[in-house]
C-alpha cells in the first residue's frame, strides 16, 4: 500500500510548498491506483484457470489489454473449432439420410 502522507510529509520537509507536495503526491497515487488496476498477477490468471488454457505460464504480470487480446484469440478458435463441428454433423446426418432412403 501507498502511505501517501508519508510522500508528502518527506516533499515538505524538502522544502516544497505543501500544495505542490500534495498534488505530487495525488499524481503518484492515481498513477499506482491505474498501474494496479491494469495489470492482472499469475495469481488472478491461475484463480481463473487460464495460465495453463492460454499459454501465459511464462509472464508474471500481464496487461487487461493482452489478456483480451488473448481470450479474444482463444474465443475465435473456439468458434472456428464449434463450425467445423457442426458441419461435419450436417455432412454425417446428410449421408445417414442417404442411405437410409
Amino acid at each position: 500500500m501507498l502511505d501517501t502522507h508519508s510522500i508528502a510529509r518527506k516533499l515538505t520537509e524538502a522544502g516544497l510548498a505543501p500544495a505542490h507536495a500534495d498534488a505530487i503526491t495525488d499524481a503518484v497515487r492515481e498513477a499506482a491506483e491505474h498501474q494496479d488496476a491494469d495489470l492482472v498477477t499469475r495469481n488472478d490468471l491461475t484463480s481463473l484457470d487460464l495460465v495453463s488454457n492460454a499459454g501465459l505460464a511464462a509472464m508474471d504480470l500481464v496487461s487487461r489489454s493482452e489478456l483480451k487480446a488473448e481470450l479474444a484469440t482463444l474465443e475465435v478458435r473456439l468458434y472456428r473449432f464449434l463450425l467445423v463441428q457442426s458441419v461435419g454433423i450436417v455432412g454425417l446426418t446428410v449421408a445417414f439420410i442417404r442411405l437410409m432412403g
